[in-house]
């Protein structure tokens, strides 16, 4: 019997060699094709603080916490 358990959530995923340097070059061709259309890039956090979002936002959130802040 398989098991369902994931270790990574849904969205994430490693890559790896062949597949890695596809998922690199398709994006690359991408974001190069837009700029060319002149569009402009922008570069958003990853993360983000929980408390940044509304209690009805966060209930299928991945969640991790800081060890410093204990945010």
């Amino acid at each position: 019997m398989q098991s369902n358990k994931r270790l990574l959530p849904i969205g994430f995923y490693d890559l790896y060699e062949d597949d890695a340097l596809k998922s690199y070059e398709y994006t690359k061709i991408c974001i190069e094709n837009f700029i060319n259309h002149d569009y402009k890039l922008i570069k958003t956090s990853i993360v983000e603080f929980e408390d940044s979002f509304q209690k009805s936002e966060t209930a299928n959130n991945f969640k991790v916490m800081d060890i410093i802040s204990k945010k």
